[in-house]
């Protein structure tokens, strides 16, 4: 059983062009198969048709996708340059919980966006059943041990509304894919994820949907609750 990827295809419906910036653009693992291509953000992007400059730290993989004929350039997000190019839409998939300091990011990404210009985040969903299952089956080494912080809708509102940001639209969408967890697990964990992914997705409809593992933002740049006091010293 191979589920749609609900994350990846909310991030495209939010993304307008035709200038896109992907922050972290890539992947624990380059992909190399039809299937990993399939559930790789940057890739999706392109083939959606947008211009797309892929942004990150990891030089070897940004080596492989400049060879493959992508668009790259290295930047930390957490010191995103105040001046260049404005873009359309500035994407950040999985990225905002990694960081020792959200708001410079939110920052700079504010910095490089077009009038009209959107920002589009994703980020686990704390209070996702995947979540809770998980904290209770693994305790405190039941999430990524990258991770620095967690936000839910509450928290990432307001973070984005200190930093001059908005939030035009804000949904909980489930990205689960067993067929990807088979090649990183015990064959138990494996099975147990893939039987609790199927339950979930018949069943899930009982249960509000704030209750799905990942959290999607579109955030609009409002002027009126920037604060630069506040951050920009």
């Amino acid at each position: 059983m191979v589920m749609e990827n609900e994350r990846m295809q909310s991030v495209l419906q939010m993304t307008r062009g035709p200038r896109v910036l992907h922050l972290g653009c890539c992947n624990n693992v380059f992909p190399r198969t039809e299937e990993e291509f399939s559930r790789w953000l940057h890739g999706l992007l392109v083939d959606a048709g947008y211009s797309v400059l892929g942004a990150d730290v990891d030089r070897e993989r940004m080596r492989l996708m400049a060879e493959s004929g992508y668009e790259v350039v290295y930047m930390d997000a957490q010191a995103v340059p105040t001046e260049g190019e404005k873009f359309d839409t500035i994407v950040a998939g999985e990225l905002i919980e990694h960081l020792e300091n959200p708001g410079l990011f939110l920052i700079g990404c504010r910095r490089r966006l077009a009038p009209d210009g959107r920002l589009i985040l994703t980020t686990p969903n704390p209070f996702g059943v995947m979540a809770i299952l998980g904290y209770i089956k693994n305790f405190d080494q039941a999430f990524n041990v990258e991770h620095t912080c967690w936000f839910d809708a509450q928290t990432i509102r307001q973070i984005l509304e200190r930093c001059g940001f908005r939030v035009a639209e804000l949904c909980f969408v489930d990205d689960l894919h067993p067929e990807i967890i088979k090649r990183k697990s015990s064959r138990f964990d494996y099975y147990l994820y893939r039987l609790f992914s199927e339950a979930w997705m018949m069943g899930r409809r009982l249960l509000p949907s704030r209750f799905r593992n990942t959290i999607v933002i579109h955030a609009a740049v409002d002027e009126q609750l920037a604060n630069p006091s506040r951050w920009e010293q």
